[in-house]
């Protein structure tokens, strides 16, 4: 982008950050930076074996690369081979886990929180959560970049490898395809994966286990950073931020869903910018 748009764009990050700092020091006041409002919460019990746990991420990392090893062949594109994959693992996985939960109870999945009733009221709530946090997150990044670059010599700015391959691929002739698998699996399937095993079942299982609210929660959004940071550790306090922020949401609004949502609103959020700047600092939480 040229300079005015980069100052236009600098404009509006800075109203934006000024906008959300507020609303975030305002709820930091009201809520004790949400401890008292967790502790407020009434009891909520989910139930959640930990053979859901195993079975989740077990079925996911290995239909995932089965699909994507067996899609490399038949599509000779790795990039596009992978998204598939993974976006097909995820779909599979999701039916796997309800089948498992209405084996001992009837509401299968739902019972974590995932309740399509009153869908817009569930965008409206993850829309103010993502307005409030993105600004702080992005903010993160690029201050532990800046910290590091002083600490360290020679020290280059990680991106993330998958956005780095997509957008060398613009003068790919399957690069639109590529980018329509990634936007179906990044921004649909893999926050629904991914917040149904963090949230619904990790945090979910820690809280049974600890009858606690904060612990479970920063436990699962450690995990959580840690394994979408694998080789980009440097956005590992921006995933952790993030984490926490879904985790707290989770309880809040005893909803998968809203999770869900805001999982999405990040990732299409980051991947837009991605592709509109063409500058790789941003990470997508997959």
């Amino acid at each position: 982008m040229d300079s005015a748009v980069y100052s236009i764009f600098g404009s509006f990050y800075i109203i934006w950050l000024a906008a959300a700092g507020f609303a975030g020091i305002k709820w930091a006041f009201d809520t004790g930076l949400g401890v008292r409002a967790l502790r407020k919460l009434p009891p909520w019990h989910r139930i959640q074996p930990l053979g859901s746990v195993l079975l989740a991420a077990g079925s996911y990392i290995i239909l995932a690369s089965a699909f994507s090893e067996g899609l490399k062949v038949v599509l000779e594109d790795e990039m596009l081979a992978q998204q598939i994959g993974m976006a097909s693992a995820g779909i599979i996985t999701i039916i796997f886990l309800e089948l498992y939960f209405r084996s001992f109870q009837s509401e299968g999945i739902s019972a974590l929180g995932l309740d399509f009733r009153n869908f817009w009221g569930r965008f409206k709530s993850a829309g103010k959560f993502i307005l409030t946090v993105y600004p702080f997150i992005s903010l993160s990044v690029v201050l532990t970049t800046h910290l590091l670059s002083l600490l360290t010599d020679n020290f280059q700015p990680q991106n993330h490898p998958f956005i780095d391959d997509l957008l060398q691929k613009r003068q790919d002739g399957n690069f639109l395809i590529a980018s329509i698998a990634a936007g179906v699996n990044i921004v649909l399937v893999a926050p629904f994966v991914e917040e149904t095993i963090f949230r619904g079942l990790v945090q979910s299982g820690l809280n049974s286990a600890t009858g606690r609210r904060g612990l479970p929660i920063l436990i699962t959004s450690a995990i959580f950073a840690v394994v979408h940071g694998a080789g980009v550790w440097t956005h590992w306090p921006a995933l952790m931020l993030f984490s926490l922020v879904l985790g707290y949401a989770y309880e809040k609004k005893r909803s998968l869903l809203v999770c869900i949502l805001l999982h999405s609103m990040f990732n299409f959020i980051s991947l837009s910018l991605s592709f509109l700047s063409g500058d790789l600092y941003k990470l997508t939480g997959g």
